[in-house]
């Protein structure tokens, strides 16, 4: 006979902060025990926004990154917020 059994391991790990995650569509700069930054580098929605700090850590595929792939990720998604903008104030405007 076989069971299943399924167990939930819980850590805790002393980390310095800032801490750089991302899950391969998002990008997570953790900056406090309750805050990150979420850049979505999207090209149709790009988004940056102050979440939760548990996101950047929630999901199995979320990992560790680096400073600088954050801040490139970072610029992109501003530069697309930037042009977006700029694009919906011309529309609005011509309406």
């Amino acid at each position: 006979m076989k069971i299943e059994i399924r167990k939930v391991v819980i850590e805790s790990i002393e980390v310095s902060l800032p801490i750089y995650r991302t899950d391969g569509y998002h990008y997570y700069k953790i900056f406090s025990e309750e805050n990150c930054i979420q850049v979505l580098n999207s090209e149709t929605t790009p988004c940056i926004g102050i979440h939760h700090t548990g996101l950047a850590f929630h999901g199995e595929g979320n990992k560790d990154c680096t400073k600088e792939i954050f801040e490139e990720k970072l610029e992109q998604a501003i530069e697309r917020v930037n042009l977006k903008a700029k694009e919906l104030l011309i529309y609005n405007y011509n309406i």
